[in-house]
């Protein structure tokens, strides 16, 4: 069999042990909407059924960037995707390939929106307002869409004088809106248009100015008797005759833009002259604020908020190069810097703790404007507890405790939390204790067996307007009896995460059999609820919201009753992610139940830990969920756990019931991870390691989790701590040839001749004597490795009775491309160089009486597939490869392995089989000669091993 049929079959062999039919169905869960801004990552899930342990996943967008792959227990395969930055919906491809004992190709389509981002363009119509002219109509231009449709869409606008309409869409793609000028207004002036996306403020915004001319009578001095002429920019007035008393009048529009005339005066004797006059503009500050939202949370531990002026001169012409000041009655601010484009200047507000009035007043030159905005409460978190978590049997009472506490788990002085609860009545409302705690009791109802409390805040004040859509359950599965329901809750929220109250949501279920209310009406605290009623059809459900063009989705799992179904998760980006965090931990839910006398609850066996988002950001706040079970895998609702954390404050520990818990890591502003979070149930300790955004995105990390000890990220490239990221090889060789020679072309000779290995090539202890060197440096954080061998050998070939010397090489080079399949497994493709040399024996004349030995040089490209192994001490891979050169073709196998004798030091072993079919022609001897050559190194040796 030939070099060349060889490779195929092994080639052939390999493909095929990796395809099989599969009829596995595979669910894309909704993660959205996923705002498509470039650079937010959002964890994305794809529901697998019928996974098999030892199959292999992997995802492709169409386009954006994906990474961090990993299939948990469930058949969750979950990854991280950063989406391409776009500027209106579309939808993107994502292919999974599904490998290992089924294999399956599915094409999958992600929904994007495009993020809240853009500019305004701002024009008016007339351009420019004359004296008669009551309005003009303004047309607002975005330069991208939003996650809102387009035509739901709200403009906040301003005038630095006179008033503007609520603006509309049109059916051109803008939005209008009528502005009316000052109606005292008796002078020229330009008025500064501003004008922001409700939504984001803070990021869509833009500015135009709008000339006013009025027409006024100016009297100038001149020679009396004298003719004059005004022209002011392109326009002129005149000739006057000047009056006996030397004053000439003109009616002139006065424009911003050109506050100066030209006075030519020609006299009835002597030259004419020419002089420049100001015409009369009053003063008035070119100074406004762009919309700032009507209200901001009282809450100095988010971010600054930007506050920004337009600084124009008279003419309307943005202005640069200034020093205007912003100053805020309450809080702080900094001093305005450029702001993004000519003309603007932004300041950076951080507001007090205590809810009230901010007044900003902008200072330029002689000029001065101010604004005033709402400070209102933000959005508290209550601490909710149940006593007893367990009621006993033949009892029907409990307790229930709220508190509610800020950011950093201080109490508040709020109102008192409406507490509620399903499957049980309320027996005494709730009284306030003096350390700030709500007490209510409630009787679990005689045919319920489990009672579900929810603690809500009352808010006193209105949230800005809509941003994003928030849904949640407390339960992710649902059983197939029809009859079955559970809560939803969902809120309309603002760019800050504080509940808009009074919006209509319309509910539809996506997918599945389930039913929901068409619509829901959000109440005073912002937060509605929905009743889904199980349907009968196993499977995915999808229940979708949507609000003033906005929409989010939520996944449940209905299964057969008495069926334990791990349930599904639904993806997210970070800001929608930590919203929330926010709302849940505002609006907590937990579980009492009846003892059903079954065998009591052991101590704590496990505490896994979970967090969103799975990574740090400055100043952000992390939900941290744990769990506690014993040894049989009951939840266990005492000792309640610890946590610590390495960086920030730990807030106050809420029981959700089922032995969950939830808690709260607050990072200080400007400071970022990694964070370690350690907690302890009874005996029992775990830690999880959060690492900050840039690390998860260049490990490609999809979810933290604790998995019984201390947890690592999951990344792309597998990690594991037994593999070498360098491996130094030296070695002794023994070399093999099986060498055969046909020629043809001289009829007085015998047509072919064999020659074949002396004693000194046997496959023996004494075999030809060879020197190597080797390199693998494969850096762990990256897909790609480089792998060198060099093989120095002296061999020695009988032809009869005469015995030739060889002095040979081979050296070759090449850089991998690794995808990892597993920890231990791998496979990679290779391209580079090879260079090595054949021999040939030719006749020394025509009569063939003596030979001779030539080495002839081989170089080309060289081309591999291979596999890795690397499980403890043990290393091996397997590589075939093909060498492409003028001629020959060089193709072959190399096996090779090693085991670590110490950390640093590990025997190796290489086995090398490679084919050669070689064609020459010698025109003195009139000789041509066909050479197939098998060289088979065996190389044992000692490599240094660098992990």
């Amino acid at each position: 069999m030939s070099y060349l049929t060889r490779f195929c079959c092994l080639l052939t062999t390999l493909l095929v042990a990796l395809s099989s039919p599969a009829s596995a169905e595979v669910l894309l869960l909704p993660s959205g909407p996923i705002v498509a801004d470039g650079r937010t990552p959002t964890t994305v899930f794809i529901q697998v059924t019928d996974p098999v342990e030892g199959e292999r996943f992997r995802v492709r967008p169409s386009r954006g960037k994906s990474s961090g792959v990993s299939v948990r227990e469930n058949g969750l395969l979950g990854f991280t995707y950063v989406p391409p930055r776009i500027c209106s919906p579309t939808s993107v491809e994502l292919k999974v390939q599904r490998r290992g004992v089924s294999r399956q190709d599915e094409s999958l389509y992600l929904d994007l929106v495009p993020p809240f981002d853009g500019q305004l363009g701002i024009s008016f119509q007339p351009a420019v307002l004359r004296g008669g002219d009551s309005s003009a109509t303004i047309h607002v231009l975005p330069s991208c869409q939003t996650p809102q449709e387009p035509a739901l869409r709200t403009f906040l606008l301003a005038a630095s004088a006179g008033t503007v309409d609520p603006a509309v869409p049109a059916e051109d793609g803008t939005w209008i809106a009528r502005y009316t000028p000052p109606s005292d207004l008796d002078s020229s002036r330009t008025v500064i248009i501003t004008a922001a996306d409700a939504a984001a403020p803070d990021r869509i915004y833009g500015f135009a100015t709008l000339p006013i001319l009025q027409t006024r009578s100016i009297s100038l001095q001149a020679e009396p008797d004298a003719t004059a002429t005004l022209s002011v920019g392109d326009r002129s007035y005149g000739p006057r005759k000047v009056s006996p008393a030397g004053t000439v009048a003109f009616q002139v529009e006065i424009d911003p833009a050109s506050p100066q005339g030209l006075l030519q005066v020609v006299p009835t004797t002597g030259d004419a002259t020419s002089a420049s006059v100001d015409l009369p503009l009053p003063d008035y500050p070119g100074l406004a604020f762009l919309p700032l939202p009507p209200r901001l949370p009282a809450n100095p531990d988010l971010a600054p908020f930007p506050v920004r002026i337009v600084v124009t001169d008279a003419a309307g012409r943005p202005a640069s190069g200034l020093s205007p000041t912003i100053t805020a009655s309450v809080g702080e601010i900094t001093s305005p810097a450029y702001g993004g484009a000519a003309g603007i200047y932004a300041a950076s507000f951080t507001p007090p703790s205590k809810p009230g009035e901010v007044t900003f007043t902008a200072t330029w030159d002689s000029g001065t404007t101010e604004t005033t905005i709402s400070l209102v409460n933000p959005l508290p978190r209550i601490a909710l507890e149940i006593d007893p978590p367990e009621i006993p049997r033949g009892k029907r009472d409990f307790q229930v405790s709220a508190r509610l506490v800020d950011s950093q788990g201080v109490t508040l002085d709020d109102p008192a939390p409406e507490i509620s609860a399903q499957g049980a009545s309320l027996l005494s409302r709730a009284r306030k204790s003096a350390d700030g705690t709500y007490t209510a009791r409630f009787r679990m109802r005689s045919s319920a067996s489990q009672a579900v409390v929810t603690a809500s805040p009352k808010l006193t004040y209105q949230g800005g307007f809509p941003c994003r859509v928030l849904m949640w359950s407390q339960q992710n599965t649902v059983p197939t009896d029809g009859s079955t329901s559970t809560s939803l809750q969902m809120a309309v929220v603002d760019e800050w995460g504080i509940p808009v109250p009074q919006k209509k949501l319309e509910l539809e279920v996506l997918r599945g059999d389930a039913s929901v209310p068409s619509t829901i009406l959000t109440g005073a605290n912002g937060m509605g609820t929905a009743e889904l009623v199980a349907g009968q059809q196993p499977g995915l459900l999808v229940v979708q919201a949507r609000v003033d063009g906005l929409h989010t989705e939520i996944s449940l799992l209905q299964a057969p009753p008495q069926q334990a179904m791990p349930g599904v998760e639904t993806g997210g980006d970070e800001e929608s992610l930590l919203a929330l965090n926010q709302l849940k931990m505002a609006n907590p839910t937990a579980s009492v139940t009846r003892e059903d006398g079954s065998e009591p609850v052991g101590p704590p066996a496990t505490v896994s830990i979970t967090s969103i988002p799975p990574f740090t950001t400055p100043g952000a706040a992390i939900l941290v969920n744990l769990k506690v079970l014993d040894a049989s895998g009951r939840p266990v609702r005492r000792p309640r756990p610890s946590l610590e954390a390495s960086l920030g404050t730990v807030g106050s520990i809420s029981r959700d019931g089922d032995g969950s818990y939830s808690i709260t890591v607050q990072l200080p502003a400007g400071q970022d991870g990694p964070v370690t979070l350690t907690s302890s149930a009874g005996a029992v300790t775990r830690s999880l390691q959060l690492p900050t955004l840039s690390q998860a995105m260049s490990e490609g990390v999809m979810q933290a989790s604790d998995e019984g000890g201390q947890a690592t990220p999951r990344i792309s490239r597998p990690s594991n701590p037994d593999q070498a990221w360098l491996r130094l090889r030296g070695t002794m060789a023994g070399v093999a040839h099986t060498y055969e020679m046909t020629s043809s072309g001289n009829a007085d000779a015998p047509e072919k001749a064999t020659f074949e290995n002396g004693d000194l090539l046997a496959l023996r202890p004494g075999g030809a004597p060879a020197i190597g060197f080797g390199v693998l440096l494969s850096p762990t954080s990256l897909p790609i490795a480089l792998d060198a061998d060099l093989l120095a050998y002296f061999e020695g070939i009988a032809v009869g009775d005469v015995t030739y010397t060889n002095n040979g090489f081979s050296f070759q080079a090449s850089l991998r491309y690794i995808h990892p399949v597993s920890r231990s497994f791998s496979l990679h493709a290779a391209g580079g160089f090879q260079k090595t040399n054949a021999l040939i024996f030719r006749y020394g004349d025509a009569t063939r009486s003596s030979a001779q030995l030539l080495q002839y040089p081989l170089s080309g490209f060289r081309t591999a597939l291979g596999a890795s192994f690397q499980r403890g001490r043990v290393w091996s891979e397997l590589e075939l490869f093909l060498t492409y050169v003028p001629q020959p073709l060089i193709g072959g196998f190399v096996i090779k392995g090693s085991y670590d004798i110490t950390e640093m030091l590990a025997g190796y072993l290489s086995f090398q089989s490679d084919w050669r079919s070689m064609t020459f022609a010698f025109e003195e001897t009139n000789e041509e000669v066909h050479v197939s050559d098998n060289q088979q190194p065996l190389m044992a040796g000692l490599s240094a091993v660098f992990k």
